[in-house]
C-alpha cells in the first residue's frame, strides 16, 4: 500500500513539473506589466467618399461598364467592378431603366458604380423624326414627321441640341415626357 502511495505521489510531482514547464516554468509567478508609452497614438480615418446617383435608360451594357441615357439626353458610361452590387432578378439589359449609385465623376468617365438598381418604371425614351417646318420660337419647333403628321416639340434649357434646327432640316428628337398641352419635351435634337 505504501508503495502505491509513493508511486501516486511521484506521478503527481511529475505531472506538476510537466505543467509548470509548459507554462514557461515560472511556477505561478504573475507577469510584470509593461510600462505604458507616453507617446500620443495617431488615429487614422478613411478618406471621405462621396456617393452620387444617376437615373437613365441602359443603351449599352457589358461585364465592365454600363452606359445610360438620362432624361436630359446625356449619355454616361459607368464602370463596374467586383464590388458593384446589381439589384435585379435577371441582370442588366439594354432598355432597362436603372439607378446607379457611384463614386468618381461622370464628366471625365471616372465613375465607378457601387450599386445598380433596375427600376420597374416603364417610361421609355421615345423618338420622333421629321423635317423642321417652323423654328421661329426659341422654345418650340414644329416638325412634319415621316408619317406626315405635324408635331410641336417643346425645347427647354436642358434640351441637348447638336444640329442648327433650321427650317427644312431633318432631325431626330428624343423625349420622355409631354407637357400639359401634350407636346413632347425634347431631351435631345440631332
Amino acid at each position: 500500500m505504501k508503495s502505491k502511495k509513493i508511486l501516486r505521489m511521484g506521478l503527481c510531482v511529475v505531472m506538476a513539473a510537466a505543467l509548470l514547464s509548459a507554462c514557461g516554468g515560472k511556477g505561478g509567478a504573475t507577469p510584470t506589466p509593461k510600462a505604458e508609452s507616453s507617446a500620443p497614438v495617431e488615429e487614422t480615418t478613411a478618406p471621405q467618399v462621396t456617393l452620387e446617383e444617376v437615373y437613365g435608360k441602359v443603351t449599352d451594357a457589358s461585364m465592365a461598364t454600363v452606359t445610360l441615357l438620362t432624361k436630359e439626353g446625356n449619355a454616361y458610361t459607368i464602370a463596374k467592378d467586383d464590388e458593384t452590387v446589381v439589384h435585379s432578378g435577371s441582370g442588366i439589359a439594354i432598355d432597362d431603366y436603372v439607378e446607379a449609385v457611384y463614386t468618381g465623376s461622370l464628366a471625365d468617365n471616372s465613375a465607378v458604380a457601387k450599386s445598380i438598381t433596375v427600376s420597374s418604371e416603364t417610361d421609355e425614351i421615345k423618338k420622333i423624326c421629321g423635317t423642321v417646318q417652323d423654328a421661329a420660337n426659341a422654345s418650340l419647333s414644329v416638325l412634319e414627321t415621316d408619317g406626315g403628321k405635324t408635331v410641336q416639340i417643346v425645347k427647354t434649357d436642358d434640351t441637348k441640341q447638336t444640329v442648327s434646327n433650321n427650317i427644312g432640316d431633318y432631325v431626330e428628337v428624343t423625349y420622355q415626357e409631354v407637357n400639359e398641352e401634350g407636346y413632347p419635351i425634347a431631351l435631345e435634337i440631332k
